[in-house]
């Protein structure tokens, strides 16, 4: 069963230990650009303008997770190719998990699609096609070009992303959600990209980092586990 081989990948997260605290800011998001509401019939979440912040890379980063209605607020959770939150994530409850036959129904070895198709996108269903969840590539260009630091945002612990060009966005740790419960909130989080383990059809690459100052964007969450999501566009 897939549940168990991927489980203690959930957990091995709290296992790394500390390499020291990084330096804390409490500066507002810089520079957002206001992004106006797609009218667009797919929109689901009433929301002021969407605003996104130029850090000087390929794409531009929103101000807050889909959601929410601020930057400190941690949103909704998402299993990896749903675009509905809901109240228990497990293989049991995944969408494209088919348990009689223990295989993925999309996204897989068969299709070999390895980047979230547009309908399967929870940022382009909550906030219009001009949205999307960023790539792999896009989430280590943020982590390679930003400089990151451990903060807090009205009480909430997360992580600041300075771009070169010294505008900055915030990041929650909202933690991530496993059946019924949120896990980690205020030391860690773990944020959905678009692209699947290329050759392991079981799980996603997501951004991760914690209150210890670990960053990564790795592989091993398991594709039902329920993670935040920060939007992208062009």
């Amino acid at each position: 069963m897939k549940t168990n081989s991927m489980k203690w990948l959930s957990f091995f997260l709290m296992a790394i230990l500390s390499v020291g605290f990084m330096a804390c800011s409490d500066d507002d998001d810089d520079n957002p650009i206001e992004i106006p509401d797609d009218n667009s019939e797919n929109i689901q979440e009433e929301s002021d303008t969407i605003k996104a912040v130029d850090l000087g890379l390929s794409v531009k980063w929103a101000t807050r997770n889909v959601g929410a209605n601020s930057p400190e607020e941690y949103g909704d959770y998402f299993a990896w190719g749903e675009t509905e939150p809901k109240d228990d994530y497990d293989w049991d409850t995944y969408k494209w998990y088919d348990d009689s036959n223990d295989e993925m129904t999309k996204y897989n070895t068969v299709d070999n699609l390895l980047i979230l198709t547009s309908s399967d996108d929870a940022a382009t269903s909550k906030w219009g096609k001009k949205w999307r969840i960023p790539t792999r590539e896009e989430m280590e260009e943020l982590v390679a070009n930003c400089t990151s630091t451990w903060t807090s945002e009205k009480g909430v612990s997360g992580m600041r992303y300075t771009g070169m060009n010294g505008n900055s966005i915030f990041l929650p740790a909202a933690g991530s959600r496993f059946r019924t419960e949120t896990h980690y909130l205020g030391s860690q989080a773990l944020y959905w990209s678009s692209t699947l383990h290329n050759g392991y059809d079981i799980a996603a690459y997501e951004l991760f980092f914690n209150i210890y100052g670990y960053i990564y964007v790795w592989d091993t969450n398991s594709r039902y586990e329920g993670l935040p999501i920060r939007p992208v566009t062009e």
